[in-house]
């Protein structure tokens, strides 16, 4: 049932495309399409059943007939029963809402604390290649999730992030958190 695309299917045409991941090799991916699924804890779901058959899920992110390809961080957590990640390694996007309850339009300037805090601050990361961002809907809709998708990589984009840095995003539902 699993299908495993490679990578000349997985990405469109159009040479526009932008591979963000913390996966160098393009191999096993599984392209998730959110259009498929009719709730986000359905497209959680998916994404750790790909990873339960070790391979990668990646999403299509389009805008503005420009796409981006985008690995989800996402973990089996029926092979694994503990998943440790240092709290502070996190930013947590919630319905919309970022990090202790600040709002969407505060992305810009938490992303870039996040990315270039180098331990200093608690609330952040303790260095770059460590930063992921979790996003959860706890109302379980997936309209906001494309555009959500979007401003995270415009700002990733926009902060001044070395090579080695990856965009790492899980996905999870609201009972993982």
């Amino acid at each position: 049932m699993l299908i495993l695309l490679f990578m000349g299917s997985c990405y469109p045409s159009d040479v526009s495309n932008k591979y963000y991941g913390c996966y160098k090799e393009k191999e096993g991916f599984a392209l998730i399409n959110i259009l498929d699924y009719g709730s986000f804890e359905e497209l959680c779901q998916r994404a750790e059943e790909i990873v339960c058959h070790d391979s990668i899920p990646v999403i299509e992110v389009k805008h503005n007939n420009k796409s981006s390809i985008l690995s989800l961080g996402n973990s089996c957590w029926k092979k694994y029963i503990c998943i440790l990640r240092k709290r502070r390694n996190v930013l947590k996007i919630v319905d919309n809402t970022v990090h202790l309850g600040k709002p969407l339009d505060s992305l810009q300037n938490l992303m870039h604390r996040h990315y270039h805090n180098y331990g200093k601050l608690e609330f952040h990361s303790d260095k770059p290649q460590k930063a992921t961002i979790s996003i959860t809907y706890k109302s379980n809709e997936l309209k906001e999730l494309n555009p959500l998708l979007v401003d995270i990589i415009n700002v990733f984009d926009s902060i001044g992030i070395d090579d080695l840095t990856c965009l790492n995003i899980t996905l999870e539902k609201d009972k993982q958190i």
